[in-house]
């Protein structure tokens, strides 16, 4: 397989994820011929690689002076957040999400203990989206610095719309707060259709 090396050379985010990138370091990448029906030459994207060596995309959208309206699918409300009564179930859904995707939460005490201590932390901006049964069909936990660090939508709820209606919610509450843009970082090979809907919504890869 040819290949090419770049070397912290930074790129558009394309509108698809290449699969099989070899990566040798920070920077460095290694991308083979995309060979879809709809694609025939190579695209590379901007890439980065977390602590545990996962590439992921790092995405940004602009806020503008606009509000973003939420449309919740039928039987689904937003709760204001309660660790009594939310944070087992939210580590729950998180802990799934999370394995299906190939990565993993910490157990709920080192998980719960890590997210009220962190200096970002706002129980505001830990948005549940609660069922008509009393179980959590969705979660954004965001930070102060208008970061979206988790989002997770239960696998009965998801392609109803419930993960644009927690992003828009999202974007609504940083936008109220004066934050020029919302970031977040996604895994190359998450298999959730998570790219495609942050995309859809307007995120683009920094530059």
């Amino acid at each position: 397989m040819q290949t090419i090396n770049v070397d912290r050379e930074k790129f558009r985010l394309a509108g698809m994820i290449i699969s099989d990138l070899k990566f040798e370091s920070i920077g460095n990448l290694h991308g083979r011929m995309c060979d879809t029906e709809h694609c025939k030459h190579v695209i590379f994207c901007q890439l980065h690689l977390d602590m545990n060596h996962r590439p992921y995309f790092h995405l940004r959208k602009i806020l503008d002076q606009t509000s973003y309206d939420a449309r919740w699918p039928a039987g689904i409300r937003l709760e204001m957040f309660d660790a009594d009564k939310h944070a087992v179930g939210a580590h729950g859904l998180l802990a799934s999400a999370f394995a299906q995707g190939g990565g993993s939460v910490p157990p709920l005490e080192s998980w719960w203990a890590a997210l009220r201590g962190n200096p970002e932390f706002d129980p505001a901006l830990l948005f549940i989206a609660m069922d008509g049964e009393e179980q959590i069909a969705g979660i954004a936990q965001c930070w102060t610095s208008a970061y979206i660090k988790d989002l997770a939508v239960a696998s009965e709820w998801r392609r109803r719309g419930l993960g644009e209606a927690l992003l828009l919610h999202a974007f609504e509450c940083f936008r109220q707060r004066g934050a020029p843009h919302v970031e977040l970082k996604v895994e190359i090979d998450n298999p959730s259709g998570a790219l495609r809907l942050y995309q859809r919504m307007g995120m683009e890869a920094l530059v």
